[in-house]
């Protein structure tokens, strides 16, 4: 029983997992990004949201440019996921489990977006440390959930 003859993955389960492993790797940048905005105090230096003190480009300042960086991690995660999702239902060899976690995570960005605006704008200026806490935690379960994702998707038995 050393060989076991494993099943020949088609195209769109090779195009799933390798979808799968950018979306969990984008977010991983976002989160470290997010890091870096948090800790160089650079969450306001974009005041406006989406783009930064009106522009789509940022200005050549550093806190800005880390900030936008964070934001453009964020947007690349997008349809990085939205494609997951479709490629996941269009083959048949998704697991429920991946499928619960992949509305998971899209429901978790959606709710990251949100916070990202409500800590960019200047509704919650009492509040602001919370918010960016539950940011960050949602941005973990996020992360959590798409691991999870890429481990079911590529070390699943046939």
């Amino acid at each position: 029983m050393l060989f076991v003859k494993l099943k020949t993955l088609t195209i769109n389960d090779r195009l799933f997992r390798w979808l799968a492993l950018g979306a969990t790797l984008a977010i991983f940048a976002s989160v470290v990004l997010g890091g870096m905005v948090r800790s160089a105090e650079a969450g306001l230096a974009c005041g406006d949201w989406p783009m930064c003190l009106g522009q789509w480009l940022p200005p050549r300042e550093p806190n800005a440019l880390v900030n936008y960086l964070h934001r453009l991690a964020t947007a690349i995660v997008f349809p990085l996921l939205l494609v997951s999702i479709w490629v996941n239902r269009q083959i048949g060899f998704s697991n429920p489990v991946i499928k619960k976690l992949l509305k998971v995570s899209m429901i978790l960005l959606i709710l990251q977006v949100f916070m990202g605006w409500v800590i960019t704008s200047d509704r919650v200026l009492i509040y602001r440390e919370w918010v960016s806490t539950i940011h960050m935690v949602l941005s973990l379960a996020m992360l959590g959930s798409m691991v999870a994702v890429v481990a079911f998707a590529w070390y699943r038995r046939y």
